[in-house]
């Protein structure tokens, strides 16, 4: 667990590592996630199938917005 006791050092860096690392590799490769059609359309061509994700995620965990109201009161 070497890595994770590296990442752990370094504020924010389960978040902050990953993320300048497909930075990176979007930069250098930029056809890297252009691998598949899932893949492509989950992650390059539009928001619609994150959208149908998050979505779904909220009805799978039963999330009712209505009770974010009750609670900050």
């Amino acid at each position: 667990m070497e890595i994770k006791a590296t990442l752990v050092r370094i504020p924010g860096g389960m978040m902050v590592v990953r993320l300048l690392l497909a930075a990176l590799i979007n930069t250098f490769a930029p056809g890297f996630l252009g691998i598949g059609n899932f893949i492509q359309a989950l992650f390059v061509d539009g928001a619609s199938t994150l959208i149908a994700l998050f979505l779904y995620f909220c009805i799978i965990t039963d999330c009712h917005w209505y009770g974010i109201r009750e609670f900050g009161s």
